[in-house]
């Protein structure tokens, strides 16, 4: 079964995205298609991270700066 939503967006192993937010720097690498590395924590995707980051609802890759 194919996934319903493809990825839009294609981060190499390894990549860091950094976001500044609210005058911290918060940074985010990326370890494969579906893990994502914060704070020495494993998270399956973006949203996740960003959700703890701003304690909202909010998109991950939006948040970070992958799509408008």
């Amino acid at each position: 079964m194919q996934r319903a939503h493809k990825c839009k967006y294609n981060l190499a192993i390894g990549t860091i995205l950094t976001k500044k937010y609210k005058g911290q720097i918060y940074q985010v690498t990326v370890k494969n298609e579906k893990e994502y590395e914060w704070e020495n924590t494993i998270y399956p995707n973006l949203t996740v991270i960003a959700q703890k980051i701003t304690r909202g609802h909010v998109s991950g890759p939006k948040f970070f700066g992958l799509i408008k």
